[in-house]
């Protein structure tokens, strides 16, 4: 199952200072976006669905044990899929869900899904600071009323069943790197970063293993890169270069 969704309301925070590898010093971004993560829990209902991340602090938890799945959820079938503030594409993005990552659906209103109980919109001078893109605007076109709103993703991008797992009968690094976030797309390049990261000491195979592989990057966007948690440590791949950074 997907770790996590993105956006304001479960933002990545930004690190300051720099965290020395083991060996092979790594060129650092000196960039604000780079990340911080701290594991707040999954959540079948509420606001942000299953698996969905609060990042700040500045260590990583331990992975989350795994939970039983209710018999109602949908899954994704997108390879990513926008989290709006009302069922209209004309409403605000506060998030994505990733492909295979499941939801309860609660509401459905003309080819739209409502994904999240009301939760309060965060609004500072009219505008929600939960609002990656879009309408940000804290009105009732844009889904935001006395304050609340709800998440709503397209019904075309869901499914009653879940999309087959591009990690089914992996084995060695490929299993261990399998949960990673679009493995389905990315699989040998994937595999040559898990290598790289290993070769450097900086991860281990079991490291990787803990939390299933690679997560996407969204501060970084659209450079083409993810990053892997080792112990206390986040090495970030780009899957273009194969540079590795923190």
């Amino acid at each position: 199952m997907q770790q996590r969704t993105f956006g304001k309301r479960n933002a990545i925070r930004p690190t300051s200072g720099s965290i020395n590898p083991p060996s092979s010093a790594l060129p650092q971004t000196g960039l604000s976006s780079v990340q911080t993560w701290l594991l707040a829990g999954a959540a079948f209902l509420g606001a942000t669905g299953v698996g969905a991340f609060m990042l700040m602090g500045s260590a990583p938890p331990t992975p989350t044990p795994t939970v039983s799945i209710p018999e109602d959820m949908i899954w994704v079938t997108s390879q990513r899929l926008a989290r709006h503030s009302c069922p209209s594409v004309a409403c605000g993005i506060v998030g994505e869900f990733y492909y295979r990552e499941g939801v309860q659906p609660l509401e459905t209103r003309d080819g739209w899904v409502r994904v999240s109980k009301y939760y309060y919109a965060s609004c500072t001078n009219g505008q929600s600071d939960y609002v990656d893109s879009g309408n940000a605007q804290c009105s009732q076109i844009n889904g935001i009323v006395d304050g609340q709103f709800a998440e709503w993703v397209e019904a075309s991008g869901l499914s009653a069943e879940r999309p087959a797992d591009p990690a089914e009968g992996a084995t060695g690094l490929a299993k261990s790197i399998g949960g990673s976030d679009d493995f389905n797309l990315y699989r040998p390049l994937m595999l040559q970063a898990a290598q790289k990261l290993i070769d450097l000491n900086v991860c281990t195979e079991a490291q990787l293993a803990e939390w299933g592989g690679f997560f996407a990057s969204v501060n970084l966007k659209p450079r083409k890169a993810y990053f892997a948690i080792c112990g206390q440590e986040r090495y970030y791949v780009d899957l273009t270069t194969m540079e590795v950074f923190q």
